[in-house]
């Protein structure tokens, strides 16, 4: 596509892992016309951005934060999911405006990659959550109440 639109002014974006272009070694970087990004895993500090954020500002102690960061290894969505996960099971809480540890965040029962993360929060659904997102898996990136409902 990028090669037969070499006089429009377009913005493509492909994304893929870094082992594509040992497969392909003349696709990105080699083709006319492109400029390869690769992004980085967040670092320590966007990581406790990141869990400031999501917990409206109010971010835990800083060791918390570092916790966080190290156990999701610089992926965003896992340090999304494993903010929730920590504090659905109560080990991550607010008080007074403030969010702290209630218990040993190495210690907590918390699956080591972002696939078993979000597999152990799937399982936890009630039975009536869990047929609802399997219905709307199906149905397709855009849709409506009423073709979920259907």
């Amino acid at each position: 596509m990028a090669g037969s639109a070499s006089d429009a002014p377009i913005l493509l974006i492909g994304l893929a892992r870094p082992e594509l272009l040992d497969e392909r070694p003349g696709w990105g970087p080699g083709a006319p016309g492109t400029t390869p990004v690769a992004l980085e895993p967040l670092g320590e500090d966007e990581c406790a951005r990141l869990v400031r954020k999501l917990l409206g500002g109010a971010g835990p102690p800083a060791e918390v934060l570092a916790s966080i960061a190290e156990r999701a290894g610089g992926n965003p969505l896992f340090v999304e999911e494993l903010v929730a996960e920590l504090i659905d099971q109560g080990v991550l809480s607010q008080s007074g405006g403030h969010w702290t540890a209630t218990a040993d965040l190495v210690r907590a029962p918390i699956p080591g990659t972002i696939s078993a993360l979000l597999a152990s929060r799937l399982d936890r659904l009630d039975l009536e959550e869990r047929s609802m997102l399997e219905r709307a898996s199906v149905v397709g990136q855009v849709f409506d109440r009423r073709a979920l409902a259907a």
